[in-house]
């Protein structure tokens, strides 16, 4: 899918850790083998978000949706974006 709408190489590619391998692995592989190009530049891979020393999941169903933090009085930052 990646290479349908960014074409057969292009400069970054995201995914959390847990991608990492096999996930990531496996798609350069199958991506480079295909095109004889190289797939992706820079990667960047993020760590999980905690709670209660747990990883969030919605299988884990400890995750807070928006309306979750706002019930919870959470007032972000205003951003020099918003309007």
């Amino acid at each position: 899918m990646s290479s349908r709408y960014l074409g057969p190489s292009f400069d970054i590619h995201c995914g959390g850790v847990d991608n990492i391998f096999p996930h990531h692995e496996n798609e350069i592989a199958q991506s480079e083998a295909a095109t004889g190009m190289p797939f992706v530049r820079c990667w960047l891979h993020c760590h999980h978000l905690v709670v209660d020393g747990e990883k969030m999941a919605k299988s884990k169903g400890n995750f807070f949706t928006l309306r979750d933090l706002a019930a919870r009085g959470a007032d972000p930052p205003r951003s020099a974006f918003s309007s």
